[in-house]
């Protein structure tokens, strides 16, 4: 089940990125729609809808022309699963628990969300993933912490993986609603609260690095105070594995830290400078294990162009939500609930870095080829556009590295082999 928002025209995100990718894969994802908006927020603050309830003042400053519920037809047709049992009366999802369908929560086998929008709709997709079974143990799980278990459960027990995106925003801009806890600038804003109750139930959350911040209270908020004497911003990997490890208490056994660009010597040369290489990312992914931390860290460019000896990233849209599809699609949540164990070998490809690395070669690919035709359309367009992912065109891509993670191919030949490549490490840390 893919619960977030949607968008009519220009970048696919949301649903119309992540949907379209899983169907490449082969998987079959059941789309609710919280939000149909016309265009992604990078395209300016737009007008679009919610679907009712809880939603209707974070609605009211955004009137569509479009008219009614757009989410309507997706709430009904999703009531008669009787998913999200106990939503308060009156929220959106509230019908979908309304007691009219009898034990298919039991179905779904993933569940991924992304933009939610407020904190209200945050805490009534909590309920729907407990529904599903997420955060639940399996049978052989139960069993193994206690052996009565296996006398008193008559059916098997297949829970739910959660792919949590905690879309808040990006940079120093917020997607979602800025209200802000009862201790107003001395709080967490309202969904960040709600999105740490939540995490226990996840298998695997993908921040960005703002999203990492604020919900480790690294930041109160985008431009403002510090959370816990804690210093904001990310200075090098050891402060990023630091936010990460706090990420890890709070309940998911896998974090994916999906972009981070630290300081680097290379990084905005003065102009008239020879050097033209263009600012590394990161992606950081952890796993725990017991006492243990499988760690992963992977090294690319940056999408852009330099003019006048200054760096000009591409501001691409949709490739948080594109990478969350493709880690679900490649397994990523399988590894994080403990389906396949890691590699003895450290010379091995951990399943860590093997799911995420296909996952990160795929949304390279298609990032990369989006940025490309950005770049070499620049002349011909108008002011404030932006590239938008081709994601139709990167359906054998994606479903290539799906089946490759599946059957257990390393990525980093794969991931080396691009132009420029990609590099890899990983390793254990023993608890």
């Amino acid at each position: 089940m893919c619960i977030q928002s949607t968008v009519a025209t220009r970048a696919p995100v949301g649903n119309r990125c992540a949907v379209p990718a899983l169907l490449a894969c082969r998987l079959d994802p059941h789309p609710l729609h919280v939000v149909q908006l016309p265009a992604h927020y990078g395209f300016g603050r737009p007008l679009g809808v919610m679907s009712g309830g809880a939603h209707s003042e974070h609605a009211a400053a955004m009137t569509t022309p479009l008219g009614g519920r757009v989410a309507a037809a997706d709430l009904d047709a999703f009531a008669t699963w009787g998913l999200g049992r106990g939503l308060p009366p009156g929220h959106p999802l509230a019908p979908m628990g309304d007691g009219r369908a009898t034990g298919a929560a039991g179905g779904f086998r993933y569940l991924l969300t992304g933009y939610l929008g407020d904190a209200a709709t945050t805490r009534a997709v909590a309920g729907v993933a407990r529904a599903l079974g997420c955060g639940r143990q399996s049978n052989a799980e139960a069993a193994a912490a206690d052996p009565a278990v296996r006398r008193k459960r008559h059916r098997a027990v297949r829970p739910c993986h959660w792919t949590l995106d905690p879309v808040l925003g990006d940079g120093e801009a917020l997607y979602v609603s800025a209200e802000a806890g009862q201790g107003g600038d001395d709080e967490p804003l309202d969904v960040v609260a709600a999105y740490r109750a939540a995490l226990p139930l996840a298998s695997l959350v993908t921040p960005n690095q703002l999203e990492l911040e604020l919900l480790t209270l690294r930041r109160l908020r985008p431009g403002g105070p510090t959370g816990g004497g804690a210093s904001a911003g990310m200075r090098d990997e050891a402060t990023c594995w630091t936010a990460i490890d706090a990420l890890h208490d709070l309940g998911p056994t896998v974090v994916v830290l999906t972009s981070v660009r630290l300081p680097s010597a290379d990084a905005d040369p003065p102009p008239g400078s020879a050097s033209r290489a263009p600012p590394r990312l990161r992606l950081l992914a952890s796993r725990r294990a017991g006492g243990d931390a499988h760690r992963v860290s992977f090294e690319f460019d940056e999408c852009g162009s330099f003019e006048g000896g200054q760096w000009r990233g591409t501001p691409l849209a949709g490739t948080g939500d594109l990478m969350a599809a493709l880690l679900v699609a490649c397994g990523a949540a399988d590894v994080a609930r403990g389906g396949e164990e890691e590699a003895g070998d450290p010379a091995t490809e951990s399943a860590l870095a093997r799911t995420v690395g296909w996952a990160l070669l795929a949304t390279q690919r298609t990032c990369r080829d989006a940025a490309g035709r950005w770049e070499r359309s620049r002349g011909r367009r108008g002011g404030g556009s932006r590239p938008g992912l081709r994601i139709a065109e990167g359906a054998e891509a994606f479903a290539a590295s799906a089946a490759a993670a599946r059957a257990g191919q390393p990525a980093g030949p794969a991931l080396a082999a691009l132009t420029p490549p990609v590099t890899a490490r990983w390793w254990t840390e023993r608890g």
